[in-house]
């Protein structure tokens, strides 16, 4: 079996209030992003050292219950021998410490190990010395035997680093992160507000890509998620949220359109398009890293799909029947053009115009607005045509460099 041990216990530096393990970023605590690293590498039980019991850690409690691991407070080591057996794996973490997961699980391997980070760029920023050469990453397995040892020592010792020192003694091998994960805040301890902001500047780059401004609903609700998961204590909340604004406005988009005000149906349509790209794009963001993505934007495709019917459901409702085969055409025309151009974005475009071809908040504008004056056909038939000689005139180039 595999345990982890974590700790809340160290504050921040003097500017800062608060521990180090409370310190949000992209909208998880440092101890909650160690506690899914330590699920995710399969451990079924966890302690954290804390001197007393707050919600944060009632929160973290019930979030390691949910997910089927044992989630024990503990004031010193004692505790540990009643949790860890000798033939156990220990993953234990420094208070602290957040690094690419991914880096981790591949250099932890299955082994003991004690993950080191060069002394001279890693005791600066705050890491624990091991020798002249070497500092502590703040990552380790140890052998669950080493845990009994600490029975016999002082109550108030700190379990963490005796447990390092204990693991080096016991012959546990070492290997080193790279000193560019410093370089690049990819492996940084938060020892106060500076550094959990460098973190998660590099952690939201690298998680998402926000829509460029030639989409500009699309790239208004990836800005605003972003905003949103900055200054909001718990993002789950805003993504269930905005989820149920989508499935609300499509439902209303319908029911406009039937009872006969498909005008007013398509553009609540567009609130279903932009809360949901907003969910989906906060819930890709959240379940970043190891965690399983369920959501995954949403499932990008799958709200293109349903958005794409409504919008043809709503279009056949604003003409006469004598006119549906006409409309339907055309807008399906439209709707198809706009895929392929979106998925040939390498040959021609680019991630820009990929964007804009996937934006259907604007195309929604359009069709309202075109709707509204009872010209939607001609207006899907006119930016279809327009699209067409975008692909026809973006193509030539490759065409004759190939003759």
């Amino acid at each position: 079996m595999r345990v982890a041990l974590l700790s809340s216990l160290e504050l921040l530096g003097a500017e800062d209030e608060g521990r180090r393990a409370f310190m949000r970023i992209g909208g998880r605590s440092v101890l909650q992003r160690q506690m899914e690293f330590a699920l995710a590498f399969g451990c079924e039980r966890i302690a954290c050292l804390s001197d007393s019991i707050s919600p944060e850690l009632m929160d973290l409690q019930s979030f390691a219950e949910s997910r089927g691991a044992q989630f024990q407070i503990i004031r010193d080591a004692r505790p540990l021998s009643g949790m860890v057996k000798s033939d156990d794996k220990l993953l234990v973490i420094g208070d602290g410490v957040v690094f690419d997961q991914s880096v981790a699980h591949e250099v932890l391997g299955e082994g003991r190990k004690v993950l080191t980070l060069p002394a001279d760029r890693g005791v600066p920023l705050g890491f624990e010395r091991l020798d002249r050469d070497r500092a502590w990453a703040g990552v380790m397995i140890a052998a669950g035997a080493l845990v009994e040892r600490l029975a016999d020592m002082p109550r108030d010792i700190d379990p963490v680093s005796t447990l390092l020192r204990l693991a080096l003694q016991s012959g546990s091998i070492t290997a080193e992160v790279s000193a560019e994960m410093l370089a690049d805040d990819s492996w940084a301890l938060v020892n106060s507000s500076g550094s959990a902001a460098k973190f998660e500047k590099r952690w939201l780059a690298k998680a998402v890509n926000p829509a460029s401004f030639a989409a500009l609903t699309s790239s208004i609700a990836d800005r605003t998620a972003l905003s949103v998961l900055k200054r909001h204590t718990r993002p789950q909340k805003a993504i269930r949220a905005g989820a149920a604004i989508s499935i609300a406005s499509l439902i209303g988009a319908a029911a406009a359109g039937w009872a006969g005000y498909p005008v007013a149906g398509l553009g609540i349509a567009a609130i279903t398009w932009f809360s949901g790209r907003f969910a989906g794009t906060l819930s890709s963001i959240v379940s970043d890293g190891l965690e399983a993505k369920r959501l995954n934007r949403l499932s990008a495709p799958g709200l293109l799909v349903v958005v794409d019917a409504l919008i043809i459901m709503l279009a056949l409702a604003t003409v006469p029947p004598s006119k549906k085969i006409a409309a339907f055409f055309a807008v399906f025309m439209l709707l198809g053009l706009l895929r392929v151009l979106a998925a040939k974005t390498h040959d021609f475009s680019g991630p820009n115009l990929r964007d804009f071809f996937q934006d259907r908040g604007l195309l929604l504008a359009i069709l309202c607005a075109a709707a509204a004056f009872g010209n939607i056909t001609l207006i899907s038939q006119v930016v279809a045509a327009i699209l067409m000689l975008f692909a026809l005139v973006r193509s030539l180039p490759s065409r004759i460099t190939q003759v």
